[in-house]
C-alpha cells in the first residue's frame, strides 16, 4: 500500500493519523516519518527556545534567595526579564549587595550570586540562561548608580573579638568611595574597620583608610577621593583601586554593624 509520508506527517502533527494506517508503513518508511517530523518540530520551535534556557518563575522576598546557576547552564549570559517594577537585591560575588528597583523589561545581568526582592512581595520574572545577551547591562546600572548607598560590603551579626574580612570587592568604575559604617549593637570594646587595596597577583594588602576605634552605637563615615581635604581616620586623597577589601577588626565584642559604601565617579 503507497502512503504518503507528508500526508502521515501533517496528520500526525494534527492528531488525525491512525495507528493502523502508522503500522503499514515498511522500516524505511517510518525512519523517513521520524525524519520528517524532526525537521517540522525544528521548524515550528522558536529559535531563541533552542538557543535560550527560560524559567519563568515568582522571585521570593529576601532572605528566600534565588542561587544563580553557576556556569549559566553552559551559556554566555544570564538575563533577567521583570514584568514590573521591581525592587531587586543583588549579593553578587565579589563585588557586594546592589539595591537597585529595575523593570519592566530586560536586564543582562551576566553576575553570579544570589537574587531576591526587597518590598516582602513576590514579583514574577523569568530566568534566562542565553546565546545573546537582552537589555542593559547590570554593570552601566550599577556604575550610573555609584552616587548612592546601595552596596552593603560587609554585614556583621554579633560578632566577638576577631578579624573579619570580606572576598575581594571590585571597584566597577569609580574614582573614590563613601563608606558608612553603621555600628547597631555593641556590648564592649571596639570595632575598627581598614579600607585596604588588594594585590591579587599575590593577595597582599595595604591600608588606605584606617577608622577610629568605634566603641558605641553611631554612624561613622569614611571618604577616599582624589584631592580631598586629608582627616586622620576620616578622609584620604587617593583613587580606591579596581581590587579593594574591607577588614573588620572587633576587640572583646560582641557587635552588630553593617558597612555599606558609595562608590563615586
Amino acid at each position: 500500500m503507497g502512503l504518503d509520508a507528508l500526508a502521515i506527517a501533517e496528520g500526525t502533527m494534527s492528531g488525525v493519523a491512525t495507528k493502523t494506517a502508522l503500522d503499514q508503513l515498511t522500516p524505511s518508511d517510518q525512519e523517513n516519518i521520524i525524519s520528517l517530523l524532526t525537521q517540522i518540530r525544528n521548524n515550528l520551535s522558536p529559535k531563541e527556545e533552542k538557543q535560550n534556557h527560560n524559567y519563568p518563575m515568582p522571585l521570593l522576598p529576601y532572605p528566600l534567595e534565588y542561587e544563580i546557576e553557576e556556569h549559566w547552564e553552559g551559556k554566555p549570559h544570564f538575563c533577567l526579564f521583570l514584568h514590573d517594577a521591581t525592587p531587586l537585591r543583588f549579593d553578587i560575588e565579589g563585588i557586594g549587595t546592589f539595591l537597585p528597583t529595575l523593570g519592566p523589561g530586560w536586564v543582562q545581568c551576566d553576575v553570579k550570586g544570589r537574587i531576591s526582592t526587597t518590598d516582602g512581595l513576590n514579583h514574577n520574572v523569568i530566568i534566562s540562561y542565553r546565546e545573546d545577551p537582552v537589555g542593559e547591562f547590570l554593570g552601566i546600572l550599577i556604575a550610573s548608580n555609584q552616587n548612592t548607598d546601595g552596596i552593603l560590603l560587609q554585614q556583621l551579626t554579633n560578632v566577638a573579638a576577631g578579624t573579619i574580612n570580606t572576598p575581594q570587592l571590585i571597584n566597577a568604575n569609580g574614582k573614590g568611595i563613601m563608606v558608612c559604617i553603621n555600628v547597631i549593637a555593641i556590648s564592649a570594646g571596639s570595632i575598627t574597620v581598614h579600607i585596604q587595596e588588594l594585590d591579587p597577583l599575590n593577595n597582599a594588602v595595604n591600608d588606605i583608610l584606617v577608622s577610629a576605634a568605634l566603641a558605641a552605637v553611631a554612624k561613622t563615615f569614611l571618604h577616599i577621593y582624589p584631592g580631598i581635604a586629608v582627616g586622620a581616620n576620616v578622609s584620604a586623597s587617593a583613587f580606591l583601586p579596581r581590587s579593594y577589601i574591607i577588614s573588620s577588626v572587633v576587640v572583646t565584642g560582641v557587635v552588630t554593624a553593617t558597612i555599606s559604601g558609595s562608590l563615586v565617579g
